[in-house]
């Protein structure tokens, strides 16, 4: 059985082109954001950022990509004085990473996002349906070798919800490191 797969695996790498790779990065941080319906503005709580992105390089430059993040916010200011909830967007996302001169790159793609709501208090707590929105980032590559790299970076996500009448905007910054493997 382990032969079999060995051999799967390397015939399946055989035919790929020279120039095409699987990826895998794995990112942690910390997130801020703004929930229009508070009246709070720009969330200054932030809270923890992962996800993780596999991906599939069809030139040195240019890799589409598939993949799961999270981040979390709290507030507050506005409607959340005295309340403090934790706003999590989670979701699914896919798009484009280019990479660009002096080891920068830039991604950007569609998100199915989901905005969960944790009060604490009793009937406070409310979870979103699905929506789309955009999900872009920005950062740099470290190499530590040929195939393992750090990757620091910064994203932006926006979407609506439906948590509250007129589908309030979401809008999240999250700074991470993220620690990127080529196959």
């Amino acid at each position: 059985m382990r032969r079999a797969l060995l051999l799967g695996a390397l015939a399946a790498g055989a035919a790929l082109p020279a120039h095409a790779q699987l990826t895998l990065e794995v990112r942690g941080g910390a997130a801020v954001g703004s929930y229009e319906a508070t009246g709070a503005g720009r969330q200054s709580v932030p809270g923890p950022s992962f996800g993780a992105t596999l991906g599939y390089a069809f030139t040195p430059r240019l890799e589409a990509f598939a993949g799961y993040s999270r981040d979390a916010f709290g507030c507050d200011a506005g409607l959340c004085a005295g309340v403090e909830p934790t706003f999590t967007r989670s979701g699914a996302e896919a798009g484009l990473r280019v990479q660009l001169p002096a080891r920068l790159w830039v991604r950007g793609g569609i998100a199915a996002h989901r905005l969960s709501v944790a009060s604490g208090a009793p009937g406070g707590d409310d979870d979103s349906g699905m929506s789309a929105g955009v999900r872009l980032g920005a950062g740099f590559g470290i190499p530590l070798g040929p195939r393992l790299s750090i990757t620091p970076g910064i994203e932006y996500s926006r979407f609506t919800t439906d948590l509250d009448e007129g589908s309030p905007g979401v809008g999240v910054v999250a700074g991470g490191v993220g620690l990127r493997v080529r196959f």
